[in-house]
């Protein structure tokens, strides 16, 4: 029989070091997504896509040995189309471009063009002649955390829908032009994922106070969607054979798992004696949709039970698309989400609803 135990982190010294260790810890989040893997796909074929170049600004991204040169708007669309369902309504898509956008320029992979008067092509509507490149932008590779799909892939994937979700991403990305997410005058890289198990996670408990902006949110909707509740079962003895391979150490006669959860539901940490495993290691390991999951032994099978589909932390996709069906803006729902984040960096935009 399975024993849970609930404990809460407190008494935290936050200084300078944790600081570092908290955007260390986020960015493993981020390079985490729903899918358990982050990989930038660019695909075998070549297309050729025009977008008009509103922020002036582009990236590169790395596909084996090739690097390819594209605009900020090109790379975000096809970012936006593998990370999102794009039949998800307008201003949720828009707040999901923001991010993107945002971790883009978090991680040095915008190419800012600056011009003659000195100020960026990002309150430009086209390039100057006479623009050069300040700063040589980061490569985006498969290391980067971003998912990529390009135009034949767009097409496979959305088969007869494919115009009308192309320019529903498109509209999107165009829409939110110039919106980033900052904290402490900083883009940051907000984490992301498709459904929480009931409420998002708090960065304040997982990471400390520096993720304040992080917030912790009910998402009651959740609980409706299909895949809400999943299941996974396998002979108990393959079970803590893959736990031991793991160096978590079970006791044969009476195995005992204790399972520590933050606040939100999902678990920290499987403790067995002396020896543990992290809960999103756990995960991985056993290929689960969420670190939110329950387990019990039935008839010499281990029976493991999932709610959500993600880490848990951050954007709730799924909620971010309820709540723009209630009528919910691209900038209520980052609100939410990121409080006090949101800042245009294009004075000349405004991140318009449809």
């Amino acid at each position: 029989m399975m024993q849970e135990t609930m404990e809460k982190r407190a008494n935290r010294t936050v200084g300078k070091s944790r600081q570092k260790d908290f955007f260390a810890v986020l960015l493993f989040f981020f390079l985490l997504p729903y899918t358990c893997s982050s990989v930038v796909r660019a695909g075998q074929e070549k297309t050729v896509e025009t977008i008009v170049p509103v922020s002036g600004r582009t990236v590169r991204i790395q596909s084996g040995s090739d690097v390819r040169t594209m605009t900020e708007e090109a790379f975000l669309i096809g970012a936006l189309a593998a990370v999102i369902p794009a039949e998800y309504e307008p201003e949720a898509l828009k707040a999901q471009a923001v991010i993107l956008r945002s971790s883009c320029v978090a991680g040095g992979h915008l190419e800012e063009t600056v011009l003659e008067n000195g100020t960026t092509g990002a309150a430009q509507e086209s390039i100057s002649q006479n623009s050069v490149s300040a700063v040589e932008p980061r490569i985006i590779d498969s290391n980067s955390g971003f998912s990529y799909l390009d135009k034949a892939q767009r097409k496979r994937l959305w088969g007869e829908q494919a115009d009308v979700l192309e320019e529903r991403c498109r509209e999107a990305v165009r829409a939110s032009s110039g919106y980033v997410l900052e904290w402490q005058g900083a883009a940051v890289s907000a984490p992301f994922f498709r459904l929480s198990a009931g409420r998002t996670r708090s960065g304040t408990e997982l990471f400390g106070q520096e993720s304040d902006w992080c917030k912790s949110i009910a998402c009651p909707v959740d609980e409706d969607a299909e895949d809400f509740l999943q299941e996974k079962s396998m002979k108990t003895e393959r079970f803590f054979g893959m736990l031991e391979a793991e160096g978590v150490s079970v006791e044969k006669d009476a195995p005992k798992l204790v399972l520590t959860r933050d606040s939100a539901g999902y678990v920290l940490n499987v403790r067995a004696g002396r020896s543990s495993i992290e809960g999103e290691r756990f995960r991985q390991l056993f290929e689960l949709p969420s670190s939110c999951f329950f387990l019990e032994e039935q008839g010499g099978k281990m029976v493991i039970t999932t709610k959500g589909i993600g880490h848990g932390i951050g954007f709730d996709q799924y909620y971010a698309n309820a709540l723009a069906k209630q009528g919910a803006s691209a900038e209520e729902i980052l609100e939410l989400f990121f409080p006090g984040l949101l800042k245009n960096r294009n004075k000349t935009v405004e991140l318009r609803s449809n």
